[in-house]
């Protein structure tokens, strides 16, 4: 493959067994990493997450979960996706003490500007998104300063396509189905500058 060459989401999503890397070790579960450190605060619970999450976080798996499942929870972690059927099924529910955590990745709903005031009227606490890889690999994180993303560039890297402005991911955090510089389908930019929280780790910011 040329160095410059770009895999397409439908290539990967439509040869996927082509990306497998059989010699490579399935990975284990993955833990559920928050703003506020190891260990996390009180009781975390995750909703229908595409990856598996190590214990001892709850994990609710429920299409449809009742009410009841939100009360006395300290960090919500679930897909954007799932969270947005939340909110516009049940707009009462109990909202975490601490923040909420919304998984994105490749081929998963975006956190858009939109939903993230939709869930703000609904729960009216912190939200933070986390990029994760196919394995539930962290690939960017939201600090508490919200001014995007934050990655190792050592385990990933991101890089504009041309003038388009979409983002193609490469990531050695998943050797299980590696793929090198593809396409997210996500419109951004990768920002070097030291982040408000004092991190020096370069950040990607969406552009909507």
């Amino acid at each position: 493959m040329l160095a410059d060459a770009v895999v397409e989401l439908a290539e990967f999503f439509g040869a996927h067994a082509d990306f497998l890397n059989p010699a490579a070790a399935i990975p284990e579960p993955v833990a559920l990493e928050t703003c506020w450190g190891e260990p996390l605060p009180g009781r975390a619970l995750a909703c229908r997450p595409w990856f598996r999450i190590a214990s001892p976080v709850e994990i609710c798996m429920d299409d449809a979960p009742a009410p009841a499942v939100f009360e006395d929870i300290d960090v919500l972690a679930a897909p954007a996706g799932m969270l947005a059927e939340l909110c516009a099924r049940t707009p009462k529910l109990a909202a975490p003490e601490f923040g909420i955590v919304a998984f994105t990745g490749v081929g998963q709903t975006p956190l858009t500007r939109d939903l993230r005031d939709r869930l703000w009227d609904v729960w009216r606490v912190p939200l933070f998104e986390q990029f994760r890889g196919f394995q539930g690999e962290l690939l960017g994180a939201e600090c508490e300063a919200f001014a995007g993303l934050h990655f190792d560039p050592t385990l990933v890297q991101w890089e504009q396509r041309g003038g388009s402005g979409e983002l193609l991911l490469t990531s050695l955090r998943n050797l299980r189905h590696p793929v090198w510089r593809l396409a997210t389908g996500r419109a951004g930019r990768v920002v070097e500058d030291e982040c408000d929280c004092g991190s020096p780790r370069p950040r990607v910011v969406w552009t909507e």
